[in-house]
């Protein structure tokens, strides 16, 4: 028995993403906060190619599913959110605060393609069937970050952070959106894939100021670990109803880890 299952995407949109600002002072205190308003699709066309086949299925024929579209209209949505920070300031020392909530998108139609026959051979076709629309969504959001600046010497600064990065896409045993099963689209729809997990960011660095220039170095370290995940297919137990993907268990684990390593450069003009 054979399941073949794999999906290309290219996405290309435009877009215009509103956001206002405030800012404000109180002696060693500072306050900011922002709106960022739902985009505003100008432009979106995708090319997506699918192709999913089934072979040496015990009373059933070979199939294969395959299908391309390009210049597809494309509409990738970015949410509503509000964000707001504090700090404390010292001449030696910034201690700060901020946190951001992104709201929900309820599930839509990102990328809309044609309808078409799409089975080979041609005498299994039996109507038209959506293969290559994509639909998308997102869950509320929350994170937040905390940093410390502490001055060393008069040219070197110390910084260290913590920040979450937390997935839209979370649910409690899935880690990735499954394929579905091209002919039940009634009650299942072709998601986009993208991994779910969330993310807890540390990082430690050392910047030097000389004249108009300010010259930053650091590492960030990133985590994620999900317990209890559903397995993306189950092999050991191939199963038809399900497009041989059997009956997957939620006893999996997954760690993520990033490394990253962090070099910027700023000049201020009016310092020079």
């Amino acid at each position: 028995m054979v399941f073949l299952c794999c999906q290309y995407i290219r996405l290309n949109n435009i877009k215009l993403i509103p956001k206002l600002g405030l800012h404000g002072r109180w002696g060693k205190w500072r306050w900011g906060m922002t709106v960022t308003a739902p985009s505003i699709s100008f432009w979106g066309a995708s090319k997506v190619d699918r192709e999913i086949a089934l072979q040496n299925i015990e009373n059933s024929s070979d199939v294969l599913y395959s299908d391309q579209q390009k210049r597809l209209k494309t509409n990738y949505k970015y949410p509503l959110s509000v964000a707001s920070g504090v700090a404390y300031i010292t001449p030696n020392t910034l201690i700060g605060l901020s946190t951001e909530l992104f709201m929900g998108i309820r599930s839509y139609q990102m990328i809309k393609a044609e309808p078409r026959a799409v089975i080979v051979p041609e005498y299994l076709n039996d109507g038209l069937i959506d293969f290559l629309s994509i639909y998308n969504f997102a869950n509320p959001v929350l994170n937040g970050a905390i940093g410390f600046e502490q001055k060393l010497s008069k040219l070197f600064r110390l910084h260290i952070g913590f920040r979450t990065d937390f997935s839209y896409r979370y649910s409690p045993h899935q880690f990735l959106n499954k394929f579905v099963d091209p002919k039940n689209q009634s009650t299942q729809k072709n998601i986009f894939l993208a991994p779910s997990m969330d993310l807890y960011h540390s990082s430690l660095g050392i910047s030097m100021t000389r004249r108009a220039s300010l010259v930053s170095f650091g590492i960030d370290y990133g985590l994620g670990i999900r317990n209890n995940v559903e397995q993306f297919t189950d092999l050991s137990n191939p199963q038809l109803s399900s497009l041989l993907q059997g009956a997957p268990s939620t006893n999996s684990r997954i760690t993520h880890q990033i490394w990253t390593l962090l070099i910027g450069y700023t000049y201020y003009f009016a310092l020079k």
